[in-house]
Formats: C-alpha cells, structure tokens, sequence
C-alpha cells in the first residue's frame, strides 16, 4: 500500500517545478517532519517504511529490518523530498529520487522505479509473502521450491555439474549416530557410499569464542555432538538443511583443525572445490555473529507487492508496479555478511546460494534470481545493482580464447574492487581468501597468477589504484604482497579491465618470482620481485596532509598535483602510504616510472602518461617498492611517439638504478 503522501506523487503536473525552497532544485515536498514519515512507516506504506528504515539504519545505526522506535531527533528540522522524472531512454517508466536530511546528517539518496504492470507480469505471479517470520513454512518451501527448479529445469546451472567423485575431507552428517546429533565424518576412512550430496555454509565468525575443530574437540564431533550445543545460526543452518532434504553439511570451523597450520593450509587451498561442488549454499547474510542465526521477525505487509495508478494532467498514465531499486545493495552490499572478505569466493563459486536475510530469503543461481517477493523472479530493473553474481559466469564455450580471457578479467577486476574493500580477521588471507577464483581462472586462461596480479596484464595491470583517496592509504603491517600488487594495501581498489582507451605501452621485459609458502601459487607468499626494463625520473613530491596543496617537481619545475578523478587536466597521484607520513615526513625524493601514454577522451587537447612513484629501498641500489600511483596530464594532444616532455630532461644525482642502456632505458627491480 501506498500511504496518501506517496499516492499525490501520483496526481496533478508530473512536470510541475518546486515551489518552495529545497535543498535541490526541482525537489518537490514530501514529508517535512520526522514524526510524519515515521507514522506513514508504521501505517505499512511501501515506500516510507523503506525511507525511514534507511534513515535509522545510517543515522541510528540499527540492523536492517528492525522495527523502528520513536525519532530520536526531536525538534530538529526534517524534510524528505523527491525529484520525479522519465527514466532514461523509457517514456514508460518513471524514475524518483528521495533526499532525506536534517541539518545533523547529510543526504540520504533512496530510488524507486514505477513500471507499467503489463511490463511485469511475468514477475508478478504467485501469492504475497504472508508470514510474519523467515523460519516459517511459507519461507522454507520457497527455498525448496527453488533448489527443486533449478535442478529440474536450468540449463545453464547443469551444465556446471557437480564432480560426484569428489568430496571435502570432512562432513558433518546430520542426525548420526542418533537424531538431533552430528557427527564429523573423515572421507579417508569411509566409503563412498557414506558420503553424499552436501550443503555448504556461509557465516560470520564474530568475536566471541564458538565451538571449533581442535585436537582437543576432535573425539566429541567425531564421536557424535548435540546440535543443542551448538551457536544458534549453526543449529538453524543444520535445520535448513534438513528441510532441503540433505544429510551433510560442511561448516568451516568445524571441517578444518583450527590448531594445525598444515591442515588449515591444505584446506584453505581446496576451499574453493569444497564451494563449488556443493549442492548449495545457505548463508546467515543478516547475521553478524553465530549466536544471531538465521531467522528474523518481519513486517510481510511492507513485501506486499505494490501497485498504483496515476491521474496526472500532462503526462501519460497507468497503472504501475512500485519497485525498490536499491533492495540488493541494502540487503546484499550492506549486510554484515557480504562485507567479509572470505565470503567472496563462498559467494562467487557455489552453484546456488540462499540469503537467510533481515526481512526475506533470497535465491540465486546462474540462471535465476528470486525472493519471497519475487519467487518467480526478480525484476531485470531492480536484479542485483552494483554486485557481481551467479549469472556472471566464467564459462563462455561460444567466445575465442582471446574474448574469453578479456570478459574473465573484467570479471576479475570488478570482483578485486569489491573484494579489497571487505574486512579480513587475520591479515595475511587476503591472497589466501580469493585463491578459490584464482584457480578457476588459472583453469580458463592458462596464465601465470603472481602475487594478486596475471602475468598476462602485466605492465598495465600494475597500475591498479586507491578507490577515493582522502588520506594516507593503509598497508598491511603483516606481509601478504608485494608493493607492486593490490594485496598489498588495507583499502579498496580499482583495476582498470580495459587497460585504457587508446595508448601505448613504455615498458619492455617484465619478468616475475614469486616465493611461495605453500606449494598453492594461488596461496600465501613469502616474497615476489618484478624486474623490468623502463624509463625512470627523479621527482621530489610533497605531500599535504590536508589533500589540497601537495605537489610535484620534475624537469627543473614545481606543479601542484590532485588526488581527485575528476580534476581532469591536473597531474593525479593518490597519496603516500601511511607508514611513509607516520613519523611526519611530508617531502620525499622519488623515482617516476611511466607505463602507459595515450590519451582518454579525444575531444580533449590532454595527454596522460600513467605510472608509479617508486621509493628506493635503501637496501640494494636499483631496488625500488611502490610508493603511490600517478596519472601526469600533458596539455597537448596524443601522438604515439615517446612523450617528447621526457626527451632530454635533467636527472637529480640521485638517480639509481641496477643498469642503463645509454639511451633511455633503466633495469630495476620492484618489490
């Protein structure tokens, strides 16, 4: 339902121009106080309950999903307004854009999408959620309406079918030796026929102590434990998969020894074929602990699905189907369990996977995406915005090789700026945490994984870069990569999947070792160098803590430099690594590595030459670890030639290196 608020959307000038003063413009009114809203919220109107739910979960910070207490901003002025507009390239649909704000917190964006019923038929079939909780049998049944579907009926999801002679090294089996237990099977010391189809579990660990796998615990789960003794999110997981019709379950904590580095190494390696051979996999995507579990209370009248129909006087009408455009990055991007970085390749490498979520289930596979909502499918508008799923394969049979590793590592790539930005226990798993990936493309690709980076990417896959730098980014105070890799920083990242527009490359001879710490070369690494032979320039940059002065002297000049994308004919450099400001030191001497020189737009009299700082280590002349990124604009259009700025320019005395050609090139080594 609509509340009346949200049903005037629908009457009068859809073209009307605000008439009162906004904090936008062509914003129209919504609701001017708090307390407004909030009652429209808990009269079940579709789109204020998910106004105010947003506001109180960024503002109040609350789960999603909870049910909202009293605003607790009394007597500070509120307004919630919205701009309404066709969507673009659709004179069918309409777009609206809420802003919510007080002069405590900042904007709030939150989009909706009105489509023409008769577009959605196909998505709107079925009953209305009608439960009042997520361990209701309305809800289990769509999980196994949807697990029983996809085996029947998905071309796509057979095709990648399950090795049937392949199993974890252990299994939890359900109900054995006697009901309501488990007990931990080992596959060396069974028979096949012993083991079966199993499920697989995503959860996060939290920070109290749960029950593991340890020397110590090892003959009381092998013997046959009470699924009461266990947390609370593996006792429902256990009764989900009971509901599947499934007797194994592999769990993490309880299927690898938590006291043996040999056997969690070993494990770590396989996680991947442990994922991706399962059944399913069920996940606690709401939860941020394993004393949470699964299932939630909910509001089913707000997953009502919602229609209205529209009286305006200079604009087609129609009857049209409201759709939250943002229900993937609220409950998908934004829950606790999707912001750890494990869950990556949980997610990316099941075949199926169920979201146990704060107001409904959510499944997915590579032919489908569906919730309680939507069981017979979600709509196309509102699939998955902003987050990479199952229908994103690495499995293209129709392509070349060559297209089929160029749509692979755009995959990579958009995977690695997710992934970066996701939270690790213990900071040494970053490689070891995406290994499972790393694999699968080694499989596709037949190419060289060094470190977080592919041979075949290299050199213009080193020019990776801090997502949005607004300080000193972060290194990991633990070795995990080398310098030159992505793994290497706390922060998130971006990779640039095309490359660039047009350019060329300037370095010759790349050459790439890396030491490994286990005979996994997608695992845990002890140490990497990169030698290569390019042209190097001695630059001094010093840096602004404040991010708005720094600058940069090169060739006998001093230029002020820019951490911000969008200053276009500025030379950008993202900013030093922490550890190298920590004790205050704001000017550094530094070599330029250029990589790559073209151009990005053509209508713009701008050329780039993209690259690193490189700082010496001070341990062996010509040994050098990245210090930042930089994207140096020359005002002049693009020619192919060597850039002409770089011919000739005067070297400070300290230049060094490990040999020089007597033209313009320098071999060194990166760290």
């Amino acid at each position: 339902m609509l509340c009346n608020k949200c049903q005037e959307i629908f009457t009068g000038s859809f073209w009307q121009d605000s008439t009162y003063d906004t904090i936008l413009s062509h914003t129209r009114l919504h609701h001017d106080t708090e307390s407004s809203l909030q009652k429209s919220a808990g009269e079940n109107c579709f789109i204020c309950w998910r106004l105010q739910n947003q506001w109180a979960v960024r503002h109040q910070k609350l789960e999603v999903g909870t049910n909202l207490k009293e605003p607790n901003n009394a007597g500070i002025p509120f307004r919630s307004e919205y701009t309404l507009e066709p969507y673009p390239n659709s004179d069918q649909r309409i777009a609206i854009m809420f802003q919510l704000s007080n002069p405590k917190c900042s904007l709030l964006p939150c989009h909706f999408l009105f489509t023409p019923v008769q577009e959605q038929i196909q998505w709107l079939t079925g009953p209305d959620v009608s439960s009042d909780n997520t361990n209701s049998l309305e809800t289990l049944q769509f999980a196994r309406a949807s697990l029983h579907s996809c085996l029947q009926n998905h071309r796509l999801c057979g095709e990648r079918s399950l090795n049937q002679y392949w199993y974890p090294t252990r299994l939890l089996k359900l109900d054995y030796p006697t009901k309501d237990c488990i007990s931990l099977l080992n596959y060396s010391e069974t028979s096949d026929e012993d083991f079966s189809t199993y499920i697989t579990l995503s959860h996060c660990w939290g920070q109290k102590e749960l029950i593991r796998l340890t020397l110590a615990t090892y003959p009381s789960l092998a013997k046959g434990l009470s699924v009461d003794a266990l947390p609370r999110t593996f006792q429902d997981s256990i009764n989900v998969t009971r509901s599947l019709g499934v007797h194994f379950i592999w769990i993490d904590s309880l299927c690898i020894f938590q006291d043996s580095k040999d056997d969690w190494a070993i494990e770590a390696s396989r996680m991947g074929q442990v994922y991706s051979n399962a059944l399913c996999n069920i996940a606690a995507t709401a939860s941020s602990s394993p004393d949470q579990g699964f299932f939630r209370l909910r509001n089913h009248h707000v997953l009502e699905r919602t229609e209205i129909t529209s009286s305006w006087a200079d604009y087609h009408n129609s009857k049209y189907h409201v759709l939250d455009r943002l229900v993937f990055r609220n409950h998908f991007l934004e829950s606790p369990l999707l912001q750890r970085a494990w869950v990556t390749q949980e997610h990316y490498l099941s075949q199926r996977f169920l979201h146990f979520g704060a107001q409904q289930v959510f499944w997915e596979c590579r032919e489908t995406i569906a919730t309680e909502m939507y069981k017979n499918g979600v709509p196309l508008d509102i699939a998955c915005d902003g987050i990479i799923t199952k229908t994103d394969d690495m499995k293209w049979e129709d392509m070349s090789d060559e297209d089929r590793c160029d749509k692979v590592y755009t995959v990579w790539c958009d995977l690695v700026h997710n992934y970066s930005g996701y939270g690790l226990t213990v900071e040494t798993d970053k490689l070891i945490a995406i290994s499972g990936i790393a694999k699968r493309i080694r499989e596709i690709c037949n190419d060289e994984y060094l470190a977080g980076m592919w041979n075949a990417h290299l050199p213009i896959g080193l020019l990776w870069r801090v997502w949005r730098p607004r300080r000193p980014y972060a290194l990991s105070k633990a070795y995990r990569a080398p310098s030159w890799s992505w793994a290497s920083v706390k922060e998130r990242v971006f990779l640039d999947s095309q490359g660039h527009f047009s350019g060329v490359e300037l370095v010759k001879d790349v050459h790439a070792s890396t030491v490994l710490a286990h005979d996994d070369p997608t695992g845990e690494i002890v140490s990497a160098s990169l030698r290569m032979s390019a042209f190097l320039i001695t630059v001094i940059y010093k840096h602004d803590p404040e991010g708005r002065h720094s600058q940069l002297f090169m060739g006998q000049q001093w230029s002020e430099v820019s951490n911000q994308w969008y200053d276009s004919k500025k030379t950008i450099v993202d900013g030093p690594p922490s550890a190298a400001t920590s004790d205050g030191t704001t000017e550094f001497k530094l070599h330029f590595l250029p990589i790559w020189h073209g151009y990005v737009d053509m209508t713009e009299a701008v050329t780039r030459v993209t690259g690193l700082l490189l700082q010496p280590t001070r341990r062996v002349r010509g040994e050098f670890r990245r210090f930042t990124y930089m994207n140096l604009a020359l005002e002049r259009t693009f020619t192919p030639e060597w850039p002409k700025e770089f011919v000739g320019i005067e070297q400070e005395s300290w230049l060094e290196y490990e040999e020089f050609d007597g033209i313009n090139r320098y071999r060194f080594t990166i760290v």
